[in-house]
């Protein structure tokens, strides 16, 4: 059992996906400054709603990119 309310994200393309997420209005915690985390990300762990537009974000993303 976990009592954490967020992932890590890793990805070699974090600090453009950054970006196209904070256009979309998706906050998320760059941590690649923190050791052995480098190119990730912290997600909060959010309502049904907001989980859903996270993934189709990230789809989007991925999709032109």
């Amino acid at each position: 059992p976990s009592t954490a309310n967020f992932i890590c994200i890793r990805c070699s393309a974090k600090k453009e996906l950054l970006c196209y997420l904070q256009e979309n209005g998706i906050l998320v915690r760059d941590v690649s400054g923190y050791p052995k985390l480098d190119n990730c990300f912290r997600l909060s762990i959010g309502t049904p709603y907001e989980n859903e537009q996270f993934k189709l974000t990230v789809k989007r993303f991925f999709a032109i990119n």
